[in-house]
């Protein structure tokens, strides 16, 4: 609810120009005080607001009393987010003159020491005006955020959050300002936004740093996207660092550089060139951007999905910034984007997406949802019909009266990176602290490795997944065609169905957990899809001790009828066992199961003609039987192409 009290004071000052003889009730009687008044309102106008604060400074001197002279300072400080003195000045014109005081000073009052944090005035302030509401009905859907915001600030600064933050430790930091971090899964390589000069004066460009043991160590700028004159600001990667999106802004005479642009800013991409050790030229991203502003980008750890803040003006020339999502095709381009579905956006102003590597936390800026103050940074989780759900507030004193923005959440879901300049006024750092579980993010561990022809050895682009255990989609991207690496998050608990899939190889399919990788990345050697290949599944779901299919996803054998449907091939499907019971009932068993796996083929479509199924029991192991762990690689089904 912004106060109009300049707009009534000048209302004030035409009638009385009109009607000689009919001061305002707050004016003052020292005639010199007024003087000095109507020449603050006059500078006020003039936009010299330093000049229009020393002349109402003056008056309030020369009358302690002046109710116009303490309003119109108040208004000043506010417009200059001097909340604090904005509500002192505000409260001195109310003692002074308690004869004045209305239901909308009072509310008045209540908005400056709520964002002075205050919370405590505020409350007070908002009971004496009990059930009011502002006479204007488009101004009483902010009256109702604010009431709500002071009864929640009131409350959750009594019972503080154990966070406390602290400046990044290193050299990342300088006397310029620094801010927009983005993070690589592995969490040990950070690209962030500095402040430099240059011919043009200052501009942003994108700088690496690498954590070391005893903090983050600046390695340099950002090859291949930073301009000589042009600004880079509001990096995103994919989590393998091999993709880069970022905001680039038209400026006068040199609009976007070298690069094509459609609005006032645009989102670019830049891929990594591994052979060359450096970022290749950016791209315009295409049908996300439009004509209105677009900038903010945050990239899912896999590259798919893309969110960023649209900003623009409605038909009456309002201005409104929201959330927007926008998903990768199998071309290879992002589509049009869409408002984020959910309650995450308002009427009011979300900034700085940034999505997790988990996938379902998304962490936000904004000042529509109930809060401290200015920006304040919240948590919403994805639900699962696709929404994102209601936004939970980060607390204090993560959150306070100040704008809180720019917040990045580390792979481990608990350690969070923000730029500020709470140190050193006027100059942003990053710092860091760690985030209180109930809005901490579900830690991620990188996955990585590399896909490789198994005979030649050459590097492969083949498609690499993770699903979780009902089959719903966790991540997925192409390995490097240049190296053959990855990079996807891998859940720190449980497990997930890991599978690589290269048209004319044969497909690898396992269960992995992060424990598992700690320390190693994984080598994915394909074979070629031809006579002779066998290909072991480790996934079919049976029943316990049952050639019965489980009532579960069977994601595996779904992605052997992909495999099969476009060829002709004749394959052997044959069963294996652990040692574990009667020789005979292990045979049995086996062939079953094969012979399930056969049934299941035909019903999608494969041509029975092209299949052989045969049990072996245990006869063949590829592992110990003596522990769970071998027992577990013996019990397989194989395909082998037998013409």
């Amino acid at each position: 609810m912004r106060p109009l009290f300049l707009v009534f004071l000048l209302l004030v000052s035409a009638q009385c120009a009109a009607q000689p003889g009919r001061p305002s009730l707050g004016a003052s009687t020292d005639r010199r005080a007024q003087k000095l008044f109507d020449e603050a309102v006059a500078q006020y106008g003039l936009r010299d607001f330093a000049a229009a604060e020393a002349a109402c400074t003056e008056a309030i001197e020369r009358d302690p009393a002046f109710f116009d002279g303490w309003m119109l300072r108040a208004q000043l400080r506010e417009d200059a987010a001097r909340w604090g003195e904005a509500y002192a000045d505000a409260s001195s014109a109310c003692r002074a003159r308690p004869d004045l005081v209305g239901a909308w000073h009072r509310a008045y009052l209540v908005r400056l020491a709520f964002r002075a944090g205050a919370y405590a005035e505020a409350v007070a302030a908002l009971k004496g005006l009990g059930a009011w509401q502002p006479p204007a009905e488009s101004e009483r859907p902010a009256w109702e955020l604010l009431t709500r915001s002071v009864a929640f600030a009131d409350s959750a600064v009594r019972s503080p959050g154990p966070t406390e933050a602290v400046p990044l430790p290193g050299t990342v930091n300088t006397p310029a300002p620094e801010y927009y971090p983005a993070l690589v899964l592995e969490g040990n390589r950070m690209l962030f936004t500095r402040e430099v000069q240059s011919n043009r004066g200052r501009q942003e460009d994108f700088f690496w740093a690498e954590k070391r043991t005893d903090g983050w160590e600046v390695t340099g700028p950002a090859v291949g996207v930073n301009t000589s004159a042009g600004n880079e600001g509001a990096p995103t990667l994919r989590g393998d660092g091999r993709m880069l999106v970022f905001t680039a802004c038209e400026e006068p005479g040199y609009g976007y550089g070298p690069r094509e642009g459609q609005g006032s800013c645009d989102l670019f991409e830049a891929r990594w060139v591994a052979e060359a050790g450096r970022f290749g030229p950016a791209e315009n991203l295409g049908l996300p951007n439009s004509r209105a502003w677009e900038s903010q980008p945050s990239l899912s750890a896999d590259g798919t999905t893309l969110l960023y803040v649209r900003s623009g003006r409605d038909g009456e020339g309002r201005r409104w910034q929201d959330v927007y999502i926008a998903r990768r095709g199998e071309n290879g381009r992002f589509g049009a984007g869409q408002p984020l579905p959910g309650p995450v956006n308002t009427p009011m102003n979300e900034e700085n997406p940034m999505l997790h590597p988990d996938g379902t936390s998304l962490y936000f800026a904004s000042d529509g949802h109930p809060g401290f103050g200015g920006m304040d940074l919240f948590v919403s989780r994805l639900q699962p019909d696709g929404t994102w759900g209601d936004p939970v507030n980060l607390g204090f004193p993560i959150n306070t009266a100040a704008d809180e923005n720019s917040l990045l959440v580390a792979p481990d879901g608990r350690v969070a990176y923000f730029a500020t300049d709470r140190e050193t006024p006027g100059n942003l750092d990053l710092w860091m602290l760690d985030l209180p579980e109930e809005v901490a993010a579900t830690p991620q561990r990188a996955l990585t490795g590399r896909v490789f022809d198994a005979t030649t050895r050459e590097p492969l682009a083949a498609e690499v997944e993770l699903r979780r255990e009902d089959g719903a989609f966790h991540a997925r991207l192409s390995s490097d065609r240049a190296d053959g690496t990855f990079a996807l998050p891998l859940p720190e608990v449980g497990s997930l169905r890991f599978t690589v899939d290269l048209k004319g190889y044969a497909f690898y399919s396992a269960a992995v957990a992060a424990a598992e990788f700690r320390e190693q990345a994984v080598e994915i050697a394909l074979e070629r899809w031809k006579v002779g290949t066998t290909l072991t599944l480790r996934d079919v779901r049976f029943a316990t001790n049952s050639a019965e299919l489980a009532a579960t996803d069977q994601a595996e054998l779904d992605q052997l009828v992909a495999l099969l449907a476009p060829g002709r091939e004749r394959i052997r499907i044959t069963g294996h066992t652990d040692a574990t019971g009667s020789a005979a009932v292990n045979l049995d068993l086996s062939a079953r199961r094969a012979a399930t796996v056969r049934d299941y083929l035909v019903a999608r479509g494969i041509d029975g003609a092209r299949l052989v199924a045969e049990g072996r029991g245990a006869a063949e192991p590829v592992a110990t039987n003596e522990t769970p762990e071998g027992r577990a690689l013996n019990r397989r089904t194989e395909i082998t192409v037998i013409e």
